[in-house]
């Protein structure tokens, strides 16, 4: 049975409430107990900061999924619950005791083959490249690459207040959108998950009392990301933009500034002779508060600039298919340095 907005609408202002209660509760616990993120040379806070937003958010979404059961089956496979309590448990330990990376690879990659096989995959190209069904094996290969790459995206880009949460209510809201159309039960995750983060943003934002998603907050939305992902590339789904554009098109350009910096970051690392998962300042948003923006107008500038790429995306693929999209796609990384950055990426 698909939920009415009335329905959405109530479980949308449950999820805030539920958030609002527990990110208050998990930041006074945190700081009872001295938690806070240690400050570096790459910290972008001025102060000590609680990590409490991971904590906070996964009992909110476990709270919030056991009262909507109650009136809706959302048929999530007990693969997908694991997948969240392994992210989540492996991100409290890094948060508090420091994991190394390839100790976090580990913890992704148990996570990434359970939800590979919670109910959804990345089965099939859509017809990218002649490709339509990938066959099992590779599928379930292929989704855990995806997953890993999604994942780090999402932490990589939680260097600034607001960045992280804002592109994850973009994505869930344009996916919303998809869900409505295609009528499936799905379609719950979103007041659910939105209705969490929005509560967060206002700890995030503050001040004086600040709170960060901590690699608990950040892998688990990666995680909730993914499972989105593998729901509108799996061939068994029927989305109502297929007569519009490539899914995997359109799932690269939901996610391309995550996707972007990642990849630049990586270059540049590796460029330099370090690790490409070492931790430095060399992130886009990072560029933009050592311009002098503030957090908050350098994460919405990222985001409102992403959704003009999008729309844009969504309303040419049909006149120029996937190479039209790719030259876009470069041609938005050559404008954003102009824009954003007034140079071109380096």
């Amino acid at each position: 049975m698909i939920p009415s907005v009335l329905s959405l609408i109530g479980f949308f202002a449950l999820a805030i409430g539920i958030s609002y209660v527990m990110n208050f509760v998990a930041q006074e616990l945190y700081a009872s107990k001295g938690i806070y993120e240690p400050m570096t040379e790459r910290s972008s806070h001025i102060r000590p900061v609680s990590r409490s937003g991971g904590v906070a958010l996964f009992i909110s979404l476990i709270a919030c999924f056991f009262v909507v059961n109650n009136f809706f089956q959302l048929d999530l496979s007990i693969n997908f619950w694991f997948s969240l309590v392994i992210v989540f448990i492996g991100g409290i330990w890094d948060d508090i005791y420091k994991l190394r990376y390839h100790q976090k690879l580990v913890v992704q990659f148990a996570a990434g083959l359970l939800l590979s096989q919670s109910g959804f995959s990345v089965n099939s190209l859509h017809g990218l490249l002649g490709v339509e069904v990938i066959p099992p094996f590779l599928a379930t290969l292929f989704s855990l690459g995806v997953y890993v790459l999604v994942v780090n995206a999402i932490n990589l880009v939680d260097g600034i207040d607001g960045l992280a949460t804002f592109l994850f209510v973009l994505f869930v809201l344009h996916a919303g959108l998809l869900m409505w159309e295609a009528s499936d039960p799905i379609l719950l995750m979103v007041p659910i998950t939105i209705g969490i983060v929005l509560p967060f943003l206002i700890f995030n934002l503050y001040r004086k009392k600040k709170a960060i998603l901590g690699d608990s907050g950040s892998m688990l939305l990666g995680t909730l990301v993914s499972y989105i992902l593998f729901w509108m590339l799996d061939h068994r789904t029927t989305l109502p933009t297929d007569a519009l554009i490539n899914r995997f098109i359109l799932a690269i350009s939901l996610l391309l500034y995550p996707l972007l910096d990642t990849l630049r970051v990586f270059v540049i690392r590796i460029k330099n002779g370090q690790h490409p998962f070492k931790a430095d300042r060399n992130h886009l948003h990072h560029l933009l508060i050592d311009r002098g923006h503030t957090h908050l107008h350098a994460a919405l500038s990222i985001v409102l600039w992403s959704d003009f790429f999008l729309l844009i995306q969504l309303g040419g693929y049909t006149y120029w298919g996937w190479i039209g999209a790719v030259l876009w796609m470069v041609f938005w990384i050559l404008g954003s340095g102009w824009v954003l950055f007034k140079t071109v990426i380096r």
